[in-house]
């Protein structure tokens, strides 16, 4: 076998991505990949680039770094969890690389896919997030929030994936995410915010500083704003359909000014006719959807 160069970097072999017949080998975070140039070429034209670049003269300091048997080896500054991702999503059949986590193996991918120019996996992949995450209109984003998790118990852990979302939405350029986005992450605990999200593999995802004021300066707008809804959505009610007698719903409704509306409505049995109901829910949707329109610019954007 070829004389190893004195700057070769040790590695272990990925338990999924290491074939035998490679003739590249990708190193990220100490782990080897070895792969098919061709394969990797194909859907990447960065990776083609690479690929093209003439060998360095051998016995050269900048000699091409090569393994025993002389497959050329490149490092990456990618992690491994991230180059993992991709290539579960690029050899299909080989679904056992993929991580536990969606969402984390989801990012890693649309991260990796956008910086190696990888377009059909990043659109795909970026399609996904945005229609099932982080949408651009309210009716989406409330179906998201009942699928994905954030209105149950594990709100903190499911919303801090939004730090995430936030930086992959500068990173590629994005713009739509980021009110969702951030809209999440401002119901994060301060210490939460600033600690940031510790993936899988141990790489901590922080938002910038310019997020972080975002954040704080949308949380008090946003307090100052739910008040407001509140009073608005139980405000005097004029429907012609109520069913109700002796100024039920109309005393109900005034004194759910003092109560969420979340924990008013679904309550059996409820003291308010379902006619009164219905309009309230149809009220505090509009009422919602017109915060919406506003959250560009109550996040700074």
């Amino acid at each position: 076998p070829p004389r190893l160069p004195s700057s070769y970097t040790a590695f272990t072999r990925d338990e999924v991505f290491w074939y035998p017949d490679g003739n590249i080998i990708l190193v990220a975070q100490g782990v080897g990949f070895r792969l098919y140039q061709g394969l990797l070429a194909q859907h990447s034209a960065v990776f083609q680039d690479m690929f093209n670049l003439p060998a360095p003269a051998p016995g050269s300091d900048a000699s091409q770094e090569v393994d025993t048997d002389g497959c050329p080896v490149v490092h990456i500054t990618d992690t491994a969890s991230e180059l993992r991702s991709l290539l579960s999503f690029l050899i299909r059949a080989r679904r056992s690389g993929r991580l536990n986590d969606p969402f984390e193996d989801l990012t890693n991918c649309i991260r990796i896919a956008h910086k190696y120019d990888v377009q059909d996996v990043f659109e795909e992949r970026m399609g996904e997030l945005m229609c099932c995450y982080y949408p651009d209109n309210l009716v989406a984003l409330y179906k998201c929030w009942k699928n994905s998790g954030l209105a149950d118990t594990s709100y903190t852990t499911n919303a801090k994936r939004a730090i995430l979302a936030v930086n992959l939405a500068h990173i590629t350029n994005t713009p739509s995410i980021l009110p969702s986005a951030l809209y999440v992450c401002c119901q994060l605990d301060a210490d939460v915010l600033l600690r940031g999200r510790v993936r899988r593999d141990g790489v901590v995802d922080t938002l910038s500083h310019e997020d972080l004021v975002r954040c704080i300066r949308g949380k008090a707008m946003l307090c100052t704003r739910s008040v407001q809804v509140c009073l608005d959505v139980f405000a005097p009610l004029k429907n012609p359909g109520c069913t109700s007698k002796d100024n039920r719903c109309k005393s109900s409704i005034m004194a759910g000014r003092l109560h969420s509306i979340r924990s008013l409505i679904p309550r059996p049995p409820d003291p308010i006719c379902e006619s009164c109901v219905n309009q309230l829910l149809e009220r505090h949707f509009r009422i919602c959807e017109g915060l919406w329109a506003e959250l560009p610019e109550i996040l700074g954007l």
